[in-house]
């Protein structure tokens, strides 16, 4: 029985996961609305003031984030473990935006979706680091060359696959953690809007006992 619950359980996943993804499928009148940098620290304020709950999914203290365009981890005299991090991370997230909620902030409304959708990736991200150091002894790890990018085939499809490919984007200043936010006119004058956060590393290191 234990095998049926199992199929039945990945069928359902793959059934829900089945019905999100038409939202994000080709849609011609979708265009990309705005890029929406973020700096760690800005992140990181943001998470403490309006979603304390959220900070340690993204910034737990066993983790330090290093990004490409700060240079690569050298590990010095201490000793780690380094593991390969190949899988992309692609994080989304959609809200309609009606004739009806003329009045209200959309701006602050898209804020809000590009910092939670920015958290569950570093948190995603995070946990495929864990599941690569599982059989060690390691309590803390170091998650190198992070960088920031967008799916190759945006705007006009955005559907998550897993051998989707995605381009590099290259910060200027201190952002490092890129939302992309796109608007499509599908069902005019009602505005459907759709979040897009892409995520790769190159490497986790792993701080051993």
């Amino acid at each position: 029985m234990t095998g049926v619950r199992s199929g039945f359980k990945a069928l359902a996943v793959g059934l829900c996961l089945l019905a999100l993804q038409p939202a994000f499928a080709v849609d011609k009148k979708r265009s990309l609305d705005a890029k929406r940098w973020y700096t760690v620290a800005e992140l990181k304020e943001t998470l403490k003031r309006d979603y304390p709950s959220h900070y340690d999914r993204a910034f737990h203290k066993s983790v330090t984030w290093v990004f490409a365009e700060d240079g690569f981890f050298t590990p010095g005299s201490t000793r780690y473990i380094k593991l390969p991090l190949s899988k992309p991370i692609i994080e989304s997230d959609n809200n309609w935006w009606r004739v009806a909620d003329k009045g209200k902030d959309l701006d602050a409304e898209i804020d809000r979706r590009c910092v939670l959708a920015l958290t569950r990736a570093l948190g995603y991200m995070k946990d495929q680091a864990s599941r690569e150091l599982r059989w060690t002894d390691v309590k803390e790890g170091v998650i190198d060359g992070v960088r920031s990018g967008v799916l190759s085939t945006a705007p006009l499809d955005l559907t998550r696959r897993k051998d989707q490919k995605i381009g590099m984007i290259r910060p200027e200043g201190d952002f490092r953690l890129l939302c992309n936010v796109y608007k499509s006119t599908k069902k005019d004058p009602d505005l459907f809007f759709q979040y897009s956060v892409v995520l790769t590393a190159t490497s986790v290191y792993g701080k051993l006992p």
